[in-house]
């Protein structure tokens, strides 16, 4: 059953697309989710700039099918020209956005499409709006970028749609020669890890540039990784923990490792049994799981000083 469907009132239902030279991505999508029992009431179309007369036509054929749509609820139509931010305010919030993005070969391109779509998924979030994203129209950039971003933004019950449009249906469909095809096309859900909701505190990153979301990942993927490592390092004796270091530090064989410890090979060896099982545990592998000196090598290279005290 729609959202809005046995509610005083109703949840509005937004459905975003990306546009360029077929129009009929829109109103196919609008009718394959109204047969789903969607009733989209707003529908919110990304494209690039106007000065391209093959969008702008795009653009006029979508208004004209919409007015002569006979839909229940009537759809509003609302366009989001991708734009680069010029200026981002110390809060976050209200961009100052620069003019249209021509191309996607504009080098400016994959960022002003990550930030025009977060402004406006954030907004239709605010307002209360359950979501359906279609990734199919438009330059597959677009549709690349706002799947990121909607992995960030997106709640439980919002969706991320691909439309199939048979090939016979598509030549005819041309650039708007056919916008209506009821029952004709087929939509494809598309598997959505919503990280946003998952980890709400990456939500505070919503008006970030790419780099910086990848950076805060790294950050985060770095701290809990240290985080292990304390937890290993805390179970050792002092001279396993020597043993570890030498890993860390690269020896490849328990030989080598042992030759810089002063040991013998075996009493290495019982070093590294104990090492391997405290990584075991706190990585959460399996307790048969196979680990090597590289294995070592790779977690705890590197850490600061005060790790290992």
């Amino acid at each position: 059953m729609s959202p809005n469907a046995g509610s005083s009132r109703p949840t509005p239902i937004a459905l975003i697309v990306s546009l360029g030279g077929k129009p009929q991505i829109a109103t196919f999508m609008l009718e394959a989710l109204r047969a789903r029992g969607h009733l989209v009431d707003r529908l919110h179309v990304l494209h690039l700039s106007t000065q391209d007369p093959r969008m702008q036509r795009s653009l006029d054929a979508l208004r004209v099918a919409l007015r002569n749509d006979a839909g229940d609820p009537p759809v509003a139509i609302e366009t989001h020209p991708i734009r680069p931010v010029k200026a981002m305010p110390a809060n976050g919030t209200h961009p100052l956005w620069g003019e249209p993005i021509l191309t996607v070969d504009d080098p400016r391109a994959p960022d002003a499409i990550w930030m025009t779509g977060q402004a406006l998924i954030a907004r239709l979030r605010n307002e209360g709006c359950a979501l359906h994203l279609c990734v199919t129209g438009g330059p597959r950039l677009i549709g690349i970028q706002m799947m990121s971003v909607a992995s960030l933004m997106f709640g439980g019950g919002d969706e991320v749609w691909h439309l199939y449009t048979p090939p016979d249906l598509r030549e005819r469909a041309g650039e708007g020669a056919v916008m209506s095809a009821p029952g004709q096309v087929r939509l494809v859900r598309v598997p959505l890890l919503p990280l946003g909701a998952l980890a709400p505190a990456l939500r505070v990153i919503a008006f970030s540039r790419p780099e910086d979301v990848i950076e805060a990942g790294q950050r985060r993927l770095s701290m809990e990784q240290r985080a292990r490592c304390r937890q290993v390092i805390a179970g050792l004796a002092p001279r396993e923990r020597d043993a570890l270091q030498a890993f860390a530090a690269g020896a490849r064989t328990n030989a080598e490792a042992a030759k810089r410890l002063g040991v013998k090979v075996s009493t290495l060896g019982t070093y590294t049994g104990k090492i391997y099982g405290l990584c075991r545990e706190a990585w959460g592998d399996a307790p048969d799981a196979r680990l090597s000196h590289q294995d070592l090598r790779e977690r705890f290279r590197g850490l600061p000083a005060e790790v290992w005290t």
